[in-house]
């Protein structure tokens, strides 16, 4: 399946393009969705620390890199989601729909983990542009998650500040020339 990776700048995210490039989806382009400002945007959907080093995404994986500003608020707050011209959901479905029209797409990868409020509105979207959510690490339970892919490599077991890394035990790398 031909899929968008809707990154972050977080290890979620990124961990969940990963799995979908190992299990054999081939990924087209990234979507990020900017704050306005500079600093983390107060989102109930979007995690925008790490926005600033998207470019480096796009850059070491050879993919085009689709962004939109959130100019949306989250206005949709119940469980369900009901769709609203200015709700923070519809930023996303603008740059999906944005996408659609340059690149052929099946699905996006996300990394969303455990929040419903989140999955309920991607699913929403996906559903709206007839395309599928890719979600492998939902509901999964995280220290598992790093059993299965990474070492964890520590340098210190300081009580205040630990220092520790994942190594990756397995590696996915494609030449894109």
């Amino acid at each position: 399946m031909r899929i968008i990776g809707l990154v972050s700048g977080g290890k979620d995210s990124t961990y969940s393009m990963c799995l979908c490039a190992n299990d054999g989806h081939e990924l087209v382009g990234l979507a990020n969705l900017v704050p306005q400002s500079a600093h983390e945007e107060d989102s109930y959907m979007y995690q925008t620390v790490g926005h600033e080093f998207i470019d480096l995404y796009t850059e070491a994986m050879g993919l085009p890199l689709f962004r939109r500003t959130i100019s949306g608020k989250p206005l949709s707050t119940d469980m369900a989601y009901e769709e609203r011209t200015d709700d923070e959901v519809e930023d996303l479905f603008q740059l999906l729909s944005q996408i659609k029209e340059k690149v052929a797409f099946d699905g996006i990868s996300v990394g969303a983990i455990h929040s419903t409020y989140q999955k309920v509105r991607v699913e929403n979207v996906c559903q709206r542009l007839h395309i599928q959510m890719l979600a492998p690490i939902w509901a999964k339970e995280q220290t598992s998650l790093l059993k299965n892919d990474f070492e964890v490599i520590t340098h210190s077991d300081d009580a205040i500040a630990k220092v520790s890394y994942l190594k990756p035990i397995k590696l996915h790398l494609e030449d894109k020339n």
